[in-house]
């Protein structure tokens, strides 16, 4: 059997689905966070971390694990959201059952990782490969 590791995020691209994922999650459900540079995470002046940070906030250096004030240092103009972590899961859970309805063993690891088989498809046909990473 071959196992692949699978993160996955909301908007389908490759990467880590709660450092990337739930920023871009925000920017989905609030069309007013849309490009511009947001963190989800604690506020700097509140001993924060950040948990998440949108392609935008990352092209000042801004990470996951970082703390808020930093990153605020880095770009003073950075949207501090907190995290909604009962809407991530709701959308893990949604990823979780679209990969098995193709696939049989899907062993979820975090919020953000599944293993998945891939060697059999369930369903006769293209098996379509969001972003898997061996």
């Amino acid at each position: 059997m071959r196992k692949s590791h699978a993160r996955f995020c909301s908007r389908g691209e490759g990467g880590d689905f709660l450092s990337l994922g739930s920023a871009s999650v925000e920017q989905r459900d609030y069309p007013c966070y849309r490009g511009k540079a947001l963190v989800v995470g604690g506020e700097p002046h509140q001993r924060g971390v950040v948990v998440a940070a949108s392609y935008e906030a990352r092209k000042f250096g801004i990470h996951s694990a970082m703390p808020s004030r930093i990153a605020y240092q880095k770009c003073p103009s950075l949207i501090f959201v907190p995290p909604r972590f009962e809407v991530y899961r709701a959308i893990s859970a949604q990823i979780n059952a679209l990969f098995k309805r193709y696939r049989d063993l899907v062993e979820p690891v975090a919020l953000d990782e599944a293993y998945l088989d891939v060697t059999q498809n369930k369903l006769d046909g293209c098996w379509f490969v969001l972003f898997v990473h061996n």
